[in-house]
């Protein structure tokens, strides 16, 4: 898996992802793509995994929030078939989010102060927990 930014992914093939989700996603998350394609301009850089031959993986942004402070993976979407359903407890994996937070944090270039990855829908405190060790795993 490799990432890129919107500039080598390709504005018109982002637009053209986000149009077919509107129409066919059955997401939870489904309602941000009919705005995302009105504002995604209005985001820092936007980030996207490829696998083999290019083949569009998943996406996410970085948002700023105060001077030197971001939220990254904001607005995330993995396509379903890359997605588990449950994190293990160890995960050592590089999943999409991984690769994605990643190149956030060499894009950001250690110009903030804070950054910081918000879930939706999550309520268990363990999910979360297991969540931040991959996190902190995957960047050190």
């Amino acid at each position: 898996m490799r990432v890129v930014n919107l500039y080598d992914f390709s504005e018109n093939r982002f637009v053209a992802i986000l149009e077919k989700l509107i129409e066919t996603s059955s997401d939870k998350n489904k309602d941000w793509f009919p705005v995302l394609i009105k504002n995604y301009k209005q985001y820092c850089d936007w980030f996207f995994v490829l696998g083999p031959q290019d083949q569009f993986i998943a996406f996410s942004t970085i948002q700023a929030y105060q001077p030197r402070c971001f939220r990254l993976l904001t607005r995330c979407y993995i396509v379903p078939e890359f997605r588990r359903a449950v994190l293990p407890k160890f995960d050592k994996e590089m999943s999409p989010g991984s690769y994605m937070v990643k190149a956030q944090l060499e894009y950001l270039n250690h110009k903030y102060d804070s950054v910081f990855i918000s879930l939706e829908h999550i309520r268990r405190r363990a999910a979360i927990m297991r969540m931040a060790k991959k996190i902190h795993f995957s960047t050190g």
